[in-house]
């Protein structure tokens, strides 16, 4: 018993906490939560109790292009602020003016004999000068005179500067170019460093490729970027497209996107080998793991310019291009020995009569044009318009009948049909952007369908964000994510009350001016719903609902994320969820069209490079059920972590009341908690990798580390867990504890806080 003066007892200390976790609710007050609910969390994953930092996001190569790989066609100019035939600025660059040779020779292509020539640096009389190997060498050859394969002749100095090897000193120079009298002209800076040297970069790139085949300089006065390459008939000199280029770059030692996409889907052949068709501008690619992208051709003249609805219905895919443009179908080779074969025009098949010369045909039309159609029970469901509905006969989709094959939903209202949905064999259920109507007895000749209407009060926002799981469907409106769920009398009913209740908080951030383009998608128990937030006009962040622990884990985002569409696809022995990534601006433009696949490793994995996972947890508001105010004493948070950079911070129930109690926290690899057990040997040369006690057992290796496995084998994804205390100073109603992390990875197990009355109670002594 304590005193704090005479007669007068202190009061008894009081603990909270949780010891373990659920979800999220942001809607309630923070001390109103029941354990195992945390306020809020970004970039979190909740399962088996644990509050832990979300798997990455890993790019894969088979949907990415390589650097040096594809051609050049297209640049932008400058001057006209268009894409122009690059043929019309020079003969030398409409294909590739440069490669990289063996991964360590820098050579130009040769204008007219198409030869390839080294290029390096030699000082001659105190200059230093460019040189090119008169020596050139076709496509396939690999010997050549100047360099071999063991020495490079160029690097990228912190991947944004390009750098020539002087010969004569040794010394690394930057190539620029700039403008004399007009006329832009290649030049080196006379500072060189040797190989060890780095910080003497321009601000900005010096280079850029062009789609991967045309190498650029930049004209710094000009801004302007010029394709070099080598010409000349004897003496071979190197010279610059004299029109400059205004046009974002990429790094030619880095794999990008796939580049703009209009559509997707996924297609199985009939060997079950499964990929995903992509349409781009001016044709299709088939991306599918374990294989190079391969291109689909479109019929002669067709660009795409917006987007198209993709679907496989058996063994073929159509696309419908809108309105205003004819469906194509893409019906490939049975195991692609003879090509892919390419999309064509839908041609209505010949007509299904008695008469053996087709003379009166069947009284069947084409299939009409329009952007979106469903494929359910054999058939195509084609919307046309604001709310008629197409449906094509039975195993063939190029025809309708006008007569009895075709329906109108709710016509003259001002609501148009967003996303025919099939619920189960016989019932499609048919989203307005306002109200909801259920079609039933949707089979044989469709003379006892039945239209119902489900709810006048809601409709769907997106036509890609509803997802059926089990007997519930679940789909996004403008005020949240409803369901319709199958009721005892075995009728479909909408509820009234929106599932992101507990997270409408977090709704409030969606831009619903561009939530058209929301994606949904069911998988590993989750769903997932990618909406635009915080302003942003495209799929920045992931909410995530949690069927396991049946709470939201809230929003899940990183700043290159833009998802334009979830897939589903084969990778190795099971399928996978992927999404497509849409366009973005400035150093994360070249990531357009790539495909990442999800939920897998510690890191978001780009093309190229990595990117941390910074994470964050905010607990309920610890109120020890006293009302009064508290004087918080110390909390103890239960934690496991992998190369974490993580902060602790107490919040009180006022206002900006925040208490930094921990930041910046990390773990060595090499220090051990307990004294006097020495330095780990990063090499495992102890074989003791797994010895206890020690900080962090994350390994991390550059290209050139080395690591023993020894007897023992080494576990590079080991979490250390460890109870980590923190002193608290505010008082308050309550109090909450937000844990932080900005690196490697963390798991909150638990977290306890012990707190007393900040006034006390003083009773007169009897």
């Amino acid at each position: 018993m304590r005193y704090s003066q005479q007669y007068l007892n202190d009061a008894t200390a009081r603990l909270d906490g949780d010891r373990g976790w659920l979800g999220i609710d942001t809607r309630r007050e923070p001390h109103q939560l029941e354990a195992g609910l945390a306020s809020n969390a970004e970039n979190v994953m909740f399962r088996f109790g644990k509050a832990e930092t979300r798997y990455g996001q890993q790019s894969v190569a088979w949907a990415t292009e390589c650097a040096v790989d594809f051609p050049i066609t297209f640049g932008l100019d400058a001057t006209q602020d268009v894409y122009v035939d690059l043929s019309a600025l020079t003969d030398s660059i409409i294909y590739r003016n440069y490669r990289i040779q063996s991964g360590t020779t820098f050579q130009l292509r040769h204008a007219v004999t198409d030869e390839f020539h080294s290029i390096w640096l030699e000082t001659v009389a105190g200059q230093v000068e460019i040189r090119l190997d008169p020596s050139g060498q076709d496509v396939d050859s690999w010997d050549y005179q100047a360099f071999d394969a063991a020495n490079a002749n160029y690097r990228l100095l912190d991947d944004k500067t390009f750098q020539l090897l002087n010969k004569t000193s040794g010394e690394w120079h930057t190539l620029y170019v700039i403008t004399i009298d007009g006329n832009p002209t290649v030049a080196v800076d006379s500072d060189g460093m040797t190989t060890g040297e780095s910080g003497v970069e321009p601000a900005s790139a010096n280079y850029q490729v062009i789609d991967q085949e045309t190498f650029q300089l930049i004209d710094p006065p000009s801004d302007l970027w010029h394709a070099i390459y080598a010409s000349g008939d004897g003496d071979i000199s190197i010279y610059l497209d004299p029109i400059g280029m205004n046009k974002y770059g990429v790094d030619f030692d880095k794999p990008v996107g796939l580049g703009e996409t209009f559509g997707e889907c996924v297609f199985s052949d009939p060997n079950d080998v499964e990929g995903v068709v992509l349409a781009k501008q001016e044709y299709a690619l088939l991306v599918r793991h374990g294989a190079l992208p391969e291109q689909i051709a479109y019929p002669q003249d067709t660009v795409l310019s917006a987007p198209v609805e993709l679907m496989q219905a058996f063994d073929r895919v159509y696309m419908f291009r809108g309105q205003s443009d004819t469906p194509l179908v893409w019906t490939p080779g049975l195991d692609f020995t003879n090509g892919l074969g390419a999309f064509q025009s839908i041609d209505q098949s010949a007509a299904r009569n008695t008469d053996p010369d087709n003379t009166y045909g069947d009284g069947t039309k084409l299939i009409p044009n329009a952007a979106d159609a469903t494929v359910f029970n054999n058939r195509i469901y084609v919307v046309v318009g604001k709310d008629e509905v197409v449906v094509s006969d039975i195993l063939d989709y190029t025809r309708y009948n006008e007569a009895t094959q075709q329906f109108k939903i709710n016509s003259g209202s001002d609501d148009r049909i967003v996303r025919i949905f099939p619920y189960n064999q016989t019932t499609l259920i048919v989203f307005k952007d306002q109200r909801i109507h259920l079609i039933s007895n949707v089979f044989g000749d469709l003379g006892s369908i039945r239209n119902d209407i489900l709810s006048t009060e809601f409709g769907l926002v997106a036509r890609d964000a509803v997802v059926q799981m089990g007997q519930d469907v679940w789909f996004l409106s403008e005020d949240g994510v409803f369901t319709i769920k199958q009721a005892l009398d075995n009728k479909l009913q909408a509820w009234s009350e929106p599932v992101t209740g507990p997270v409408h908080t977090l709704m409030d951030r969606v831009h619903w001016d561009y939530a058209s383009v929301a994606q949904a998608v069911y998988d590993d128990n989750r769903f997932l719903l990618a909406l635009p937030i915080d302003g942003s006009r495209y799929n920045n962040a992931i909410l995530v609902w949690d069927w396991l622990s049946k709470a939201w884990s809230g929003f899940w985002t990183a700043p290159w994320m833009n998802v334009k569409a979830f897939v589903r696809t084969n990778y190795g022995a099971r399928r996978r969820l992927f999404f497509v990534q849409g366009p973005m601006s400035g150093e994360y433009a070249s990531l357009e069209g790539a495909m990442f696949m999800m939920n897998e490793g510690y890191m978001d994995r780009l093309p190229g490079a990595d990117a941390e996972i910074a994470c964050e947890l905010l607990t309920r508001g610890y109120d020890l059920d006293v009302v009064s105010q508290k004087q918080p004493r110390k909390a103890m948070v239960d934690l496991s972590t992998w190369r974490p950079q993580f902060s602790i911070d107490a919040i009180s129930d006022g206002v900006s009341e925040i208490d930094a109690a921990r930041t910046s926290i990390t773990r060595d690899r090499t220090k051990y908690f307990v004294h006097g057990m020495g330095t780990y040997d990063e090499t495992n040369s102890n074989d003791d990798h797994a010895a206890p006690f020690r900080q962090d057992y994350s390994v991390v290796m550059g290209k050139r580390d080395e690591i023993l496995l020894g007897l023992n084998g080494i576990n590079p994804n080991r979490m250390q867990r460890s109870i980590q205390p923190v002193k608290l100073r505010r008082r308050g109603q309550y109090t909450q504890i937000k844990i932080s992390n900005l690196q490697g990875r963390i798991a909150v197990h638990g977290v306890e806080l012990e707190s007393r009355s900040g006034r006390r109670n003083y009773l007169q002594k009897l």
